[in-house]
């Protein structure tokens, strides 16, 4: 019994002994939470426990955490949120266009802050429009950075500062995006395998040159034909419907006989454009020699100015 009490006494006393600030506490977000990489500046660290138009996030996308804006290098900004409640995983949005500005798609439409992730988004590198790309005449480190290592170079700090905070290993690591946030993600797979155990990629925009460059270039031109007229385009809305109603109409439901208003396969219905063309002048129904035309160069794709694909 007399061994019994004085184990009893001194457990007793071994609790009563503990500093208060040894308990476990959650994690602290303020900027002396986060430690001082090499090339890396924590610009601010703001606390979001309810929902306001200042953390840029729709209602149902929001969820308490912490937001770190931080710039790598000189140029590469990125905002890393951190929530409240997290549930182990790491999760980075791309950007769209050029990108420019911080987009994070992984919590703007995929709700992975709402959802416990911890996740982030980088400007890759440059500050501009999304569709403006002059930045990148005659500054290579620019280019470097938004073709991959932008997006390679936050991933890195973010996971570091992530693991940092929580005090606890990141389960898994995730990147999803769409049009350039899906170009991002293929170079991450090529480039930076280690990164990401998944990776999620929609409608990727990766061929600039030819893709982003020339395509585009030459739809405006035909879409266009007088630059210094651009009110309106030589295929409009009215166009496209009598297009798309007349491609549905004859190949929707030939690929497995059932109509979904949308085609599986673009690929698989050979339609002819021409079948549109107006016999005698111009109506609703039917379309001008001009967006015959149009159209078929659309369909073709770029060609060169040998008129070679």
């Amino acid at each position: 019994m007399r061994n019994t009490l004085i184990i009893s006494l001194m457990l007793l006393l071994s609790s009563a002994i503990v500093p208060a600030h040894a308990a476990k506490s959650g994690p602290i977000c303020n900027s002396d939470s986060f430690p001082k990489y090499p090339e890396l500046t924590i610009n601010h660290v703001t606390k979001y426990t309810e929902w306001s138009e200042e953390t840029g996030l729709a209602p149902g996308m929001f969820a308490p955490h912490c937001k770190v804006h931080g710039t790598i290098g000189k140029h590469i900004n990125f905002e890393l949120l951190l929530p409240e409640k997290w549930n182990g995983k790491f999760a980075m949005g791309g950007g769209g266009g050029f990108v420019g500005s911080v987009v994070n798609v992984a919590a703007s439409l995929y709700q992975a802050l709402a959802k416990g992730y911890a996740t982030v988004g980088t400007d890759t590198g440059h500050q501009a429009h999304s569709l403006d790309a002059s930045w990148a005449i005659n500054n290579l480190e620019a280019i470097v950075n938004f073709g991959g290592l932008a997006v390679h170079r936050t991933a890195v700090v973010s996971k570091a500062l992530t693991e940092f905070y929580y005090k606890n290993d990141i389960q898994r690591n995730l990147f999803i995006g769409c049009s350039r946030g899906g170009g991002q993600g293929l170079m991450a797979a090529q480039r930076y395998p280690e990164d990401f155990d998944g990776i999620a990629v929609g409608a990727p925009a990766q061929n600039w040159t030819m893709g982003m460059g020339a395509l585009m270039t030459q739809i405006q031109q035909l879409m266009y034909p007088d630059p210094n007229d651009l009110t309106e385009a030589v295929i409009g809305i009215e166009e496209l419907k009598l297009i798309q109603y007349s491609y549905l109409a004859q190949c929707d439901g030939k690929e497995d006989g059932v109509k979904h208003g949308f085609l599986n396969d673009p690929r698989n219905c050979k339609f002819d454009i021409t079948t549109l063309a107006c016999k005698d002048g111009k109506s609703s129904s039917c379309l001008s020699k001009d967006q015959i035309v149009a159209m078929q160069r659309y369909y073709a794709g770029p060609i060169d100015h040998e008129g070679n694909p």
